[in-house]
């Protein structure tokens, strides 16, 4: 699709056939296969565990990036550093604040519905 607007906007196209196989190898690679194998597994696996195991996806990203990259243990450190800052839970200074509500009190709203009974 892209291709299609870029071509309709007059953009300059590459044209080396060996550029193109490389784009629609990480086309497929990076976006196709992870997501046609994801609703697949949907299919046979409770959601709650498919969520978890898409969750561990940066820990699988940094693994294998360590595996390709063994000669560079820098990128190990910042690798965990990233994940560990974006993992973690918010803290409470970074939280939205909660607004007050017209009478001041802070507490949890009532339930929209009155409980039955």
């Amino acid at each position: 699709m892209l291709v299609l607007i870029l071509a309709a906007m007059r953009f300059n196209l590459p044209g080396e056939r060996q550029l193109w196989v490389h784009l629609v190898v990480a086309a497929l690679l990076a976006n196709a296969l992870p997501y046609t194998l994801f609703g697949v597994a949907e299919q046979t696996v409770d959601s709650n565990l498919a969520g978890a195991i898409n969750a561990t996806t940066p820990l699988w990203t940094a693994h294998f990036a360590q595996l390709a990259r063994r000669h560079d243990p820098l990128a190990l450190v910042l690798t965990l550093v990233a994940l560990t800052r974006r993992t973690s839970p918010r803290s409470p200074s970074r939280q939205a604040p909660s607004s007050p509500r017209r009478d001041g009190d802070r507490s949890e709203p009532q339930a929209l519905c009155p409980a039955p009974g």
